[in-house]
């Protein structure tokens, strides 16, 4: 690629925004795929050193790169890279800035026109970014590469046909973990937190408890999606997993190298297919590796009990099942294509095999009734599952994103507004709810009756965390509170008995107790 006329000379500057928590696994690979072309990258991690955007510009205009490259995902984040694109824009003007990720693909013509960034590069980057950071190095033009947004001359939105995206990830490198401070990105987690005692086959990992504590790390299984939903933005990219082999040779890296106990697949599809499903688990049961790890699942995942016992043995302790709705017709409308009693079959599946099932739920999108939030409260309450819910919001790239803007239901500057706060989608509080309610409300509701579903939601959340976490001591909490107040009746029916009966006391006594044995062998099924 170039060659470096000094050490010091640093090729490429990556940014990363201060509000971001967990460790960013494409960007990583990015990174890494830079240094394998002999780029010098530096690495400013906005999170990790807790940084303000005018320290970074500070930092940039003393490194002098030749470019800069900014990576962000949505709301607070865009603020951040905009912050410090238009500062650094300033101090340095000639220097070429370029910028991917989510931000980029979804949103690159309000991102052009809104921060100093030259170029975004859109969808993923990966087989690309090396030819075009040596492009500009050395000042040649990005107008005809592709994948590649920009303004011309004019300021008039252009952009390039995409590239072909990797097919085989086991040919991509891991991300360049020695650029980061990895101790940031490890939760320290007790076992109890992840391993509940009083949760079913919790005793077949009782090794954990002897533990401090356990740390964690994200993971990706693989890329892009096969379902079609329509407020996800992932729908419009094929999903591609990495080999179980090459996954768990990761996984194995992560562990020698890092300490780590605990795998979080972030992706929203972890386990797809059913044989790559079993191939994976029994890689991990092969290799004896000692871990727990979690992911998502769809709720037409195609297993079987032979596949759950794997899922168990080789570590899953928890399954998240994005189900959105507890109503068929919203579920259709949102193009699940999985029906409400499939997703309880598979619940309850998943926890007779000792794995905690989790799921989400989105409220108020098109078409959303009273009838169908009553029918989402019916289903969390019956299948006490541990969830978490979210408020409709159009994301960029999405099919929502794209209806609720021809249907004009929201203000058009609102929601191209990438670099707003949209983390008020899970807003719990009246006050912020209020804001919401009055830019996101695609179906007429009123606010109190509105706001009175989402307390409701909020107290079966509670109630299904403690049950979820707590099953075992719940599952007989249930059973035994109804004998207890059978038996307390029936020493109050001896008492009066008893009490009444002056000439054979023996008699009434023995026909009480043998009825009350009667009714507690009914009631413990013996």
């Amino acid at each position: 690629m170039i060659k470096r006329s000094s050490e010091k000379e640093v090729d490429i500057a990556f940014v990363i925004a201060n509000t971001e928590t967990s460790f960013l696994m494409g960007a990583g690979i990015i990174v890494a795929i830079l240094k394998k072309n002999n780029f010098n990258v530096h690495v400013i991690d906005g999170y990790t050193e807790n940084l303000i955007p005018e320290t970074v510009v500070r930092e940039l205009s003393v490194l002098k790169p030749k470019v800069i490259a900014f990576t962000a995902l949505m709301g607070g984040m865009a603020s951040f890279q905009r912050n410090v694109s238009i500062g650094v824009r300033a101090l340095m003007p000639s220097t070429p800035q370029i910028a991917g990720g989510w931000w980029a693909t979804s949103a690159a013509e309000q991102l052009l026109k809104n921060t100093s960034v030259d170029y975004a590069v859109r969808g993923e980057a990966d087989l690309i970014i090396a030819e075009l950071c040596s492009n500009l190095i050395n000042d040649s033009s990005l107008i005809k590469s592709p994948s590649i947004s920009y303004l011309d001359k004019n300021g008039v939105y252009m952009e390039n046909a995409l590239s072909v995206f990797p097919q085989n990830l086991d040919l991509l490198p891991y991300p360049a973990y020695e650029m980061f401070n990895m101790d940031y990105y490890s939760g320290k987690v007790e076992p109890n937190k992840v391993i509940n005692p009083y949760f079913i086959n919790a005793i077949k990992r009782k090794h954990f408890h002897k533990r401090q504590y356990l740390k964690k790390y994200n993971m990706m299984s693989g890329r892009g999606c096969y379902a079609a939903c329509t407020f996800c933005g992932a729908a419009q990219l094929a999903r591609r997993n990495y080999s179980p082999k090459n996954l768990v040779d990761h996984l194995e890296y992560m562990i020698n190298e890092y300490g780590a106990d605990i795998f979080i697949f972030t992706e929203s599809l972890t386990l797809s297919t059913r044989k790559w499903v079993k191939q994976f688990c029994n890689e991990i049961i092969y290799r004896k590796l000692n871990i727990l790890y979690s992911g998502y699942v769809r709720g037409d995942f195609n297993y079987d009990d032979e596949t759950l016992s794997l899922l168990f043995e080789s570590g899953l302790f928890h399954a998240e099942f994005g189900i959105e709705s507890g109503s068929n017709r919203m579920l259709e409308s949102m193009g699940k294509n999985v029906k409400i009693d499939v997703y309880r079959k598979t619940i309850n599946d998943f926890r007779r095999h000792g794995i905690q099932p989790g799921g989400s739920f989105i409220i108020n999108m098109p078409g959303e009734t009273r009838e169908s939030l009553k029918e989402t409260i019916s289903f969390v309450k019956k299948s006490k599952v541990a969830f978490k819910y979210g408020n409709a919001y159009p994301y960029m790239g999405s099919e929502l994103y794209n209806y609720v803007k021809s249907k004009s239901l929201v203000d058009n500057n609102l929601i191209n507004d990438i670099f707003s706060n949209d983390s008020k989608t899970m807003v719990r509080d009246k006050e912020t709810y209020k804001y919401f309610f009055k830019h996101f409300n695609y179906n007429n509701f009123k606010y109190n009756e509105l706001w009175k579903i989402l307390k409701t939601l909020d107290k079966y959340r509670l109630i299904n965390r403690f049950y979820s976490q707590n099953r075992i001591f719940m599952y007989w909490l249930t059973r035994i509170f109804p004998v207890l107040l059978t038996f307390r009746y029936w020493l109050k029916r001896l008492a009066v008995i008893n009490a009444e009966t002056s000439q054979n006391r023996s008699f009434p006594n023995v026909l009480t107790f043998k009825r009350l044995f009667s009714i507690l062998r009914s009631k413990l099924n013996l």
